[in-house]
């Protein structure tokens, strides 16, 4: 069958162009076959015209067109003059669901380590492998202490928190998610997490979790983890937990304990937990209830600060349960403390200087972890260098805060020396001639080299 619109258009052309012209033969044919060649550069394309192309869909990548079939799509003889087509930019949404496209990770390019030409050591006397040794807190620290501050009042961040950061420390804030809503405070929550703080969870209705159904429990974790992540970004580590109204038992911990790592309960020993000093263990505390004691109204300033001289006097871990606050007229909250009080206290804290490690709740724990279950692997020791490796479970990346050794330096070393881990350049302090401390994170892929600073010449 014939196009029509090409039919028509060539029987009009034809009768046009025939017109006017004697008949014969010869110049019947030349008329006809020229009329045939003006149907066909005259009729165009048709109706039918160029295929339409597709539109990219939202949150894909645009696709190029496929090539064009070698099939006829129509009996058409002639092919139209390709119409060119304005270029599409691709169209990409994100969705919060979705995870982000992952970024390729840059292939490290091949530079000699700091310390690879030290001679690997055989074996290692218990006399050297004694020069080597982990403190037990960051820089030959006495004692460790926590500052976490409960719920989603505004008080706290407005005002507690400046006091607190005066002193370069960092708190942990446990927020049951449903409170910044009537509060207005998460804009202040999400400030104090870019600040350097710990954010984590205390559940989103703040109910006492003994009462619930497994079911109900996991529910109400995750909805706090949710409602976090959501706001604060999705890697938020959540390592801690704070029960609410400080009450645990065995069901409770083995279901909090699949979404965090450490949970704070209250000053009553619980879950085989015991004694009666005001701080935890700084080696073996018991994670899913760890002591916290709540400064409220009728706790003395020499009571309160008696919890710091305590925890330093046994080297352990204070953490501190704080909610309310007052400067004048602002603040509340339950058992609100005043700035005055605060104030008081934070500078006895202060007064012990580096022989006290304030740092979050989640951060500590991770230390604690770290630093109990890493081994250190003398490898190169000489006038040349040093070279070790520090083990520990590859969970533990999560800990900010580096461990530190107490290292005596071989003999004939002059300090100041040279300290890599793999090829980046890490603190080191000197405590005297020939005895330093220099800080390592748990990775054996990186080991850690020294060597004496070159001599002026």
């Amino acid at each position: 069958m014939r196009h029509s619109g090409l039919g028509q258009a060539g029987t009009r052309k034809f009768t046009a162009v025939n017109c006017g012209h004697a008949s014969g033969p010869v110049w019947q044919l030349a008329l006809t076959a020229l009329g045939m060649l003006l149907a066909v550069a005259c009729a165009g394309p048709g109706p039918t015209g160029p295929a339409a192309t597709s539109a990219p869909v939202p949150g894909t990548l645009a696709s190029p067109s496929p090539a064009t079939s070698s099939t006829p799509t129509s009996l058409s003889t002639a092919s139209p003059r390709p119409v060119p087509q304005p270029s599409v930019s691709p169209v990409v949404t994100s969705r919060p669901s979705e995870a982000p496209t992952p970024v390729p990770t840059p292939v490290p390019t091949s530079v000699a380590l700091p310390c690879a030409d030290l001679d690997t050591l055989n074996s290692v006397p218990p006399a050297l492998a004694a020069r080597v040794q982990l403190d037990r807190w960051p820089w030959g620290a006495e004692a460790a202490l926590s500052l976490t501050i409960d719920e989603g009042m505004l008080a706290p961040y407005t005002i507690l928190r400046p006091e607190i950061e005066k002193y370069g420390w960092r708190a942990t804030f446990f927020v049951y998610t449903a409170q910044p809503e009537w509060e207005g405070s998460w804009e202040e929550i999400l400030k104090a997490h870019r600040q350097g703080h710990e954010i984590s969870n205390h559940t989103h209705n703040h109910p006492d979790l003994t009462g619930l159904s497994d079911a109900e429990l996991s529910a109400e974790i995750q909805q706090g983890m949710r409602e976090l992540r959501s706001r604060l970004g999705a890697e938020l580590p959540l390592l801690s937990f704070a029960y609410p109204y400080e009450l645990v038992d065995y069901r409770v911990w083995g279901i909090v304990r699949q979404y965090h790592r450490y949970a704070r309960a209250g000053v009553n020993n619980v879950l085989g937990r015991t004694g009666n000093e005001p701080y935890n263990s700084g080696t073996a505390p018991v994670w899913g209830a760890l002591r916290a004691l709540a400064p409220t109204q009728v706790v003395s300033m020499v009571d309160w600060n008696g919890w710091v001289d305590a925890t330093v006097a046994g080297k352990g871990w204070l953490i501190e349960e704080l909610h309310g606050v007052s400067d004048g007229a602002a603040g509340g909250g339950w058992e609100a403390r005043s700035m005055a009080d605060f104030r008081l206290h934070f500078g006895h804290i202060a007064a012990y200087g580096p022989k006290l490690w304030v740092s979050p709740m989640g951060q500590v724990g991770a230390f604690i972890e770290a630093r109990e279950k890493a081994r250190v692997e003398l490898t190169a020791w000489g006038p040349k260098g040093i070279s070790l490796m520090l083990h520990a479970p590859s969970d533990l990346a999560v800990a900010a805060e580096p461990l530190t050794l107490r290292l005596e330096l071989p003999e004939g070393w002059n300090t100041p020396v040279q300290a890599w881990q793999g090829n980046q350049p890490v603190e080191w302090r000197q405590l005297e001639p020939g005895l330093i401390r220099v800080a390592v994170r748990p990775d054996p892929s990186q080991p850690l080299c020294l060597r004496p600073q070159p001599q002026s010449p």
